[in-house]
């Protein structure tokens, strides 16, 4: 795919099957994944609708007139923080309450759903101590503060997938069957409603079946007349 038709890799996702059949090998880990890759042809300026994907956020809560985080952090404590740190400069502490009134601002009006505070000799960072290799170390450096804002849709999920394999849903001469949820996800991201999704080895017509429980046409090529048939019945298509 790149180095002969030169497609562009986005994302390879691992599909963890949670769980998995016998495994007799002496001589090796049992399997329980199998790799999603995602494809370009160009970098920039494909279709990919993220805030199809996120998942429900967790919400920031109005108590007693204080914006309290989903985390259970209270912009008061925050305040708090900051007024009594040995670490800031006057200065640094000014500009820490003002954004900090910024952000609890767009919380109650919505634009996030949660945030976090990073206060230098405060909280405990995750990130490299690097002002070289990472930009929040340098910020918390230059400005003594830094704040992880949450998307008001919700987060993008990762690449690692822990969905279960099913059943094969008398679907008994197919021995390769994957479940409907390992389509909802690339298909909302990379196909606009009424788009066309195209599985060119389609099987038994899961991928036809997603595409067009989530308002998707679509068009599968199959070698197998018998696993042709099994997707017609599956999806309800009329000759």
């Amino acid at each position: 795919m790149k180095d002969n038709q030169g497609w562009i890799l986005r994302n390879e996702v691992i599909w963890n099957k949670v769980k998995g059949g016998p495994d007799n090998a002496k001589d090796k880990l049992g399997n329980v994944h199998e790799q999603i890759f995602h494809f370009v042809k160009k970098l920039k300026g494909y279709y990919y609708d993220s805030d199809a994907i996120r998942s429900k956020p967790s919400q920031s809560k109005i108590v007693n007139g204080a914006v309290v985080s989903a985390t259970g952090v209270s912009g008061i404590r925050y305040k708090r923080q900051i007024e009594l740190s040995t670490e800031l400069t006057p200065q640094e502490k000014k500009n820490a309450f003002q954004t900090l009134d910024t952000i609890l601002e767009d919380i109650q009006k919505g634009k996030l759903s949660d945030f976090r505070m990073i206060i230098r000799g405060q909280q405990r960072t995750t990130h490299s101590d690097s002002k070289q290799l990472s930009g929040r170390a340098k910020e918390l450096h230059e400005k003594g503060f830094y704040f992880l804002k949450y998307h008001p849709h919700g987060s993008k999920p990762r690449d690692v997938w822990d969905i279960l394999p099913e059943d094969t849903q008398k679907r008994e001469k197919h021995f390769a069957a994957y479940p409907e949820d390992l389509c909802k996800i690339p298909i909302l991201a990379t196909c606009p409603e009424g788009g066309i999704v195209l599985d060119p080895f389609a099987g038994t017509g899961t991928t036809m079946l997603a595409a067009k429980h989530l308002g998707r046409k679509s068009v599968g090529l199959e070698l197998s007349r018998e696993y042709i048939e099994i997707a017609r019945e599956r999806c309800n298509v009329l000759l």
